[in-house]
């Protein structure tokens, strides 16, 4: 998949990314990528971030500077009290994506494991909705990503990935493992409604 994004955290937030489905299998969500930077524990707000701007139609937010948007939407899930509330964090603070869905006023359901390629190619063609990963490192630290896309053919997959800086291509392998540095261990899914 040759996907492109803006990596910027000072440009407006670009605009959902043409939904993509053709002959060859290739599906790609009009997702756009928001950056967690320069914040350490903020992916679960840039992947809420993500699904809020690809539902604008239906969930219209407040949409600005990147920094300035996913900030907002852990400061409305902070004032809920839905995070982990250190007050040393400040506004650095971890909380799970689906109680941030909640406060946010769009429906997210959890699941305990990885799901198998084929839900997972499902929910992105079929139901024309993202899916999120909870990523374990294995040192008692976490991580939060995006899927965004499959290559059906190819059996590949397009991650938006708050931390990285864009958007990443991999096999489930892959995505399991999370390129052999973590372990996919919970799943997010069925944001708001069919894209």
């Amino acid at each position: 998949m040759a996907l492109t994004t803006s990596n910027s955290d000072t440009a407006p937030i670009p605009p959902a990314n043409p939904q993509i489905s053709d002959s060859t299998g290739e599906t790609v969500l009009p997702v756009p990528f928001l950056s967690q930077a320069p914040y350490h524990n903020l992916c679960w707000a840039a992947c809420c971030a993500m699904v809020d701007r690809a539902l604008a139609t239906k969930y219209p937010g407040q949409f600005g500077q990147l920094p300035a948007f996913v900030l907002s939407v852990s400061q409305v899930v902070i004032q809920a009290n839905r995070c982990d509330t250190d007050p040393q964090a400040g506004i650095d603070q971890t909380c799970w994506p689906d109680c941030a869905c909640s406060v946010l006023g769009f429906p997210c359901t959890a699941w305990n494991s990885p799901v198998s390629p084929p839900f997972l190619c499902a929910e992105l063609t079929q139901g024309r909705r993202p899916v999120g990963m909870f990523i374990d490192w294995g040192d008692g630290s976490s991580h939060v990503v995006l899927v965004v896309g499959v290559n059906s053919a190819g059996g590949l997959f397009a991650v938006n990935d708050p931390l990285s800086g864009g958007i990443q291509t991999c096999s489930y392998d892959q995505l399991i493992s999370w390129n052999g540095v973590g372990r996919w261990t919970k799943t997010y899914f069925r944001f708001g409604y069919s894209l």
